[in-house]
């Protein structure tokens, strides 16, 4: 059986989800349960990036303003996550990409406005 989220549910996750600092980090693989940061990326150029959420309507919310990176080595971003801390396993969220994106080295990458999005149904 299978069921789906309710109303109260929804809005409690999501008033929770709002009143969070998040920060952005990239991954070069997906996050497990057991070293959420272990496949985070890694150097001197590299820190996550706070953002804001902001509320789209009562089942989502995305980031409110562009989130970058610049300067960035060659290597393959599997996707972003999405964490409660600038640094620590305080894993959040797990957007990944359908096929895995080449960073060129020097390279930027940009998240627009609402590119980081949530949304509970």
């Amino acid at each position: 059986m299978r069921g789906n989220a309710g109303p109260w549910l929804i809005n409690s996750w999501m008033t929770s989800l709002r009143a969070t600092r998040p920060f952005a980090a990239l991954h070069t693989g997906a996050p497990s349960a057991g070293d959420p940061t272990a496949t985070e990326v890694v150097g001197a150029w590299y820190a996550r990036k706070a953002f804001l959420w902001d509320a789209l309507d009562d089942t989502a919310v995305a980031n409110a303003a562009p989130v970058r990176w610049t300067a960035m080595p060659a290597f393959t971003l599997a996707g972003v996550a999405v964490y409660t801390a600038a640094t620590g396993a305080s894993l959040m969220l797990w957007c990944p990409y359908v096929t895995p994106v080449a960073i060129a080295a020097n390279g930027t990458l940009t998240y627009a406005a609402h590119d980081i999005y949530v949304e509970l149904i």
